[in-house]
């Protein structure tokens, strides 16, 4: 049996979110949100969008719906199994075009994939952009300049354990 290992984040439930899913998870959507922290918890918490889980730069994990929920973060997709009843959302505190993917960040989110990948029995095929996912094509951009290599490396490194994820008492 492989190691165990834990993510630890601060739970913070969305209002916008639909209880329980209508398809079986099929994706992993990865974001970025063109802002900072605080803004970006407060727009993902609020009334009209919601994604399952959030990074930010430093590395801070934040859980807002639970992954058994539909979180409204897909928008308009190429194929059933990108919409949000069939995905999977992490958005990531970054401005596109304009920073740097720091390696905490790409580190946190490969550990979250890792964890919703042997949760959900997803190959790592399951994970795409929003920009890949998003219809029309080209309606969406992001992640811009995401480190695809490098997140790939760190994932398959994530792979050899069995996650967990707790959150931090407060």
């Amino acid at each position: 049996m492989a190691e165990l290992r834990t993510i630890y984040y601060l739970w913070r439930p969305a209002r916008a979110y639909r209880p329980g899913r209508t398809r079986a998870v099929q994706s992993i959507l990865l974001h970025s949100t063109d802002g900072r922290e605080a803004g970006d918890v407060a727009t993902l918490t609020g009334p009209r969008v919601s994604v399952h889980w959030y990074v930010t730069r430093a590395g801070r994990v934040y859980h807002f719906v639970r992954n058994d929920d539909t979180a409204y973060h897909a928008g308009r997709v190429t194929a059933e199994r990108y919409s949000n009843s069939a995905s999977l959302g992490i958005e990531q505190e970054h401005f596109d075009g304009r920073e740097d993917w720091p390696r905490a960040q790409v580190e946190e989110v490969s550990r979250i994939c890792a964890y919703l990948i042997r949760s959900f029995r997803l190959s790592r095929d399951a994970i795409v952009s929003h920009a890949q996912a998003a219809s029309p094509r080209g309606r969406k951009q992001d992640p811009v300049d995401y480190p695809w290599e490098t997140f790939f490396n760190l994932l398959d490194q994530k792979l050899r354990y069995e996650w967990r994820a707790e959150p931090i008492p407060e």
